[in-house]
């Protein structure tokens, strides 16, 4: 299992799963069903890493499998976000929207706000993709508003981002660009460049439609 883990963070997923496989049938022998679970969840990702999203979502559907059988709700959860993310990201958003609520529908009843603002900001995604941008802003906000809660500006800043990048959609440019600076502001703070170029990206988006071209290229 920690050889798995070592493979996958030099980004090798195809030794990775190798070693994850051993693992899974030894713990099968030794009856520990819940690693079981874990594993085949951690195999889907190597192999969503390595784009076979088909082989993803069987060992994705093998772990929820298990977690059912077993009545490990949290294990249901993080399965159905992975299988919704894979759907969300082919376009296919009313299976992905299905799965995100029957997540939060689970990190409901656990009282697992972390669960809830992640599922709030999926569900977002999904809506805001569907041309429903206000309503996907609802629902960035009532994770915003767990995620100060829980102090995790991560999400705070991504939020703000989605935020910002809707009403881009809907040329709100003056909402837009107040939301995308604080995402900016946060994605600073914590030294979150992956976000700092999604921001970038959307300010030059912005900047485009108002046709300040300079800024545009500075961004």
């Amino acid at each position: 299992y920690r050889i798995a883990i070592y493979y996958e963070s030099l980004n090798n997923y195809g030794e990775s799963i190798i070693y994850y496989e051993r693992a899974s049938n030894l713990y099968k022998e030794l009856g520990e069903i819940d690693k079981v679970a874990k594993i085949q969840n951690l195999i889907g990702d190597n192999y969503y890493f390595l784009n076979k999203e088909e082989k993803a979502i069987e060992y994705y559907f093998k772990s929820l499998t298990i977690y059912k059988s077993t009545n490990n709700q949290e294990g249901v959860a993080f399965n159905f976000i992975d299988i919704g993310n894979l759907y969300y990201e082919h376009g296919n958003y009313d299976f992905a929207k299905r799965y995100f609520e029957d997540a939060l529908t689970i990190y409901i009843e656990l009282n697992d706000k972390s669960g809830i603002a992640v599922c709030y900001t999926n569900i977002g995604n999904v809506i805001s993709d569907l041309g429903m941008n206000l309503e996907g802003i609802d629902y960035f906000f009532r994770s915003i508003e767990i995620e100060e809660q829980l102090e995790d500006f991560e999400g705070i800043g991504a939020n703000y981002n989605n935020i910002g990048d809707c009403y881009l959609n809907v040329e709100q440019f003056s909402n837009a660009e107040s939301y995308l600076m604080k995402a900016l502001k946060i994605a600073e703070r914590i030294d979150d460049e992956d976000l700092m170029a999604i921001v970038y990206l959307n300010l030059s988006n912005l900047k485009n439609k108002v046709h300040k071209y300079h800024e545009v290229i500075n961004y």
